[in-house]
């Protein structure tokens, strides 16, 4: 079966199979982490205290997401943080060789899962830089985990791992619906030596993607278990090298595509996903009271009083609250006195919506042959029985 798809299979299984290189690779490609969630190094204030093969107790999602999480049919309300590169929703997974998906009655979201080994912390790493530890963040209809500058089993740090799983939840989409990113900002290592591998290859690589936990239903990347599995860091499903989306719609997992709107998850480029962003325009007035949403207006500035600000008002001096324009020439109706941008205003044009700069008007009837539907007859009443375009008048049929 071809590597370069998605398949469904006859039972409704979801394969691992789509093409994981969209971009150049490009040594130097990667993206940025989202920071600013507090803790030591700015990723969140709860840590996995350096270990091999921990995770974290069971963590409330109510918290973040009030209607749970909806992940292939099943509603979440708990979810384990694994140092070994995964989240997992039914309890802590320690397996530090990564088992080819599907994994029985073990739903789980796996940005990256191979032998992560954090007891090193002091192997040229500064002292209390916060390096290779895994922070986690909850807020607003988010969870961020961050895998910081991780080394490899045993206790390697020569290579490392920087990377993140952002889980949001998704507007105006059934509940539990939710956005997941994968984000990469240093890949070095596929393999810890416990998994065949050997100064941080081979053996048995990392594996990247979805699993259910119901023995069908999954997705993994098809670089997973080859020393490729490094190239997430240069690739990409939305064109940005380092970034992986995915649509988690009523339990289903749905890889994004490069130019797809409902992909964009940040479409202002502040570093807020657009689901949590309540400034859209960054220009410290809140959605909710800015008369621009999209448009930096601090000043606030609306002559007309028609509730548009005027740096995005198609009409600054009549009121026009709806924004019409029919023509879309980024003029409103309001304040269009020439609706078919002919060199002639509407009050003296004789086809006011259709552009005659000629003004014929062959039968003399007042309107020009450009909008009348019979040009050589006179009928200013424009009358059109069967709406056929051509007038009772001239009209044989």
């Amino acid at each position: 079966m071809s590597r370069s798809n998605v398949a469904r299979l006859t039972a409704g299984v979801l394969i691992v199979l789509f093409a994981s290189v969209t971009t150049p690779r490009d040594a130097s490609a990667e993206a940025f982490l989202y920071e600013g969630l507090g803790g030591p190094a700015d990723y969140g204030p709860f840590i996995l205290a350096p270990n091999d093969d921990g995770s974290s107790q069971p963590l409330d999602l109510l918290q973040s997401f009030p209607l749970g999480l909806n992940f292939f049919g099943t509603v979440h309300e708990t979810v384990y943080v694994n140092n070994n590169g995964n989240i997992t929703f039914n309890g802590a997974v320690f397996n530090y060789t990564p088992r080819p998906f599907p994994i029985a009655n073990q739903p789980m979201i796996a940005p990256y899962w191979g032998d992560v080994d954090t007891r090193n912390q002091t192997d040229g790493i500064p002292p209390m830089s916060g390096e290779n530890l895994v922070y986690w963040w909850f807020g607003p209809s988010q969870m961020i985990v961050t895998w910081h500058q991780v080394g490899y089993f045993s206790r390697h740090n020569d290579l490392r791992m920087d990377f993140q799983l952002v889980l949001t939840q998704a507007t105006r989409a059934a509940p539990g619906d939710f956005d997941v990113e994968y984000r990469y900002a240093r890949c070095e290592w596929t393999t810890g030596d416990a998994s065949g591998g050997r100064n941080g290859f081979g053996g048995d690589p990392a594996q990247v993607g979805f699993d259910a936990g119901d023995q069908g239903n999954f997705l993994a990347l098809d670089v997973s278990f080859t020393d490729e599995v490094i190239t997430v860091c240069e690739n990409s499903n939305v064109g940005d090298p380092g970034v992986w989306r995915f649509l988690i719609r009523e339990g289903d997992v749905i890889p994004c595509q490069e130019g797809e709107e409902k992909c964009e998850f940040d479409t202002d480029g502040d570093g807020l996903f657009d689901s949590i962003d309540t400034d859209d325009d960054n220009d410290g007035i809140p959605d909710i009271d800015d008369n621009c949403i999209l448009d930096e207006n601090a000043d606030q500035d609306d002559l007309d009083f028609d509730g548009v600000g005027d740096a995005c008002d198609n009409c600054t001096e009549v009121p026009n609250a709806d924004q019409a324009d029919a023509e879309n020439d980024g003029l409103g109706d309001a304040c269009d006195f020439n609706d078919d941008n002919d060199m002639h205003a509407d009050e003296g044009d004789n086809c006011p919506t259709v552009h005659n700069n000629d003004q014929l008007d062959t039968d003399e009837d007042g309107l020009g042959d450009a909008c009348d539907v019979c040009p050589e007859l006179a009928n200013p009443g424009q009358e059109d029985m069967d709406a056929d375009n051509v007038g009772n008048i001239c009209d044989n049929c």
